[in-house]
């Protein structure tokens, strides 16, 4: 039996637009919420999302608000 090793969960190769994502969901922001104050699309924050939970290797935004919260402070 072949065991896969975990992904790295690395916060550092978020982009800027991520990162500003990523914040705002750990403050516990919407989707819509954050499209209305970064003047985007909700389209769009959920293609952030998307890719924020693939760098992270995570499958939520609790799991990805926590990686950031531990990482970051």
């Amino acid at each position: 039996m072949k065991i896969m090793p975990e992904k790295k969960k690395n916060i550092d190769a978020l982009s800027a637009r991520e990162y500003e994502i990523i914040e705002l969901i750990a403050k516990g922001l919407s989707n819509k919420e954050i499209a209305e104050l970064l003047c985007l699309s909700v389209h769009t924050v959920m293609t952030h999302t998307k890719n924020i939970f693939k760098k992270l290797n995570v499958k939520s935004r609790y799991e990805a608000a926590y990686e950031h919260l531990t990482r970051t402070h």
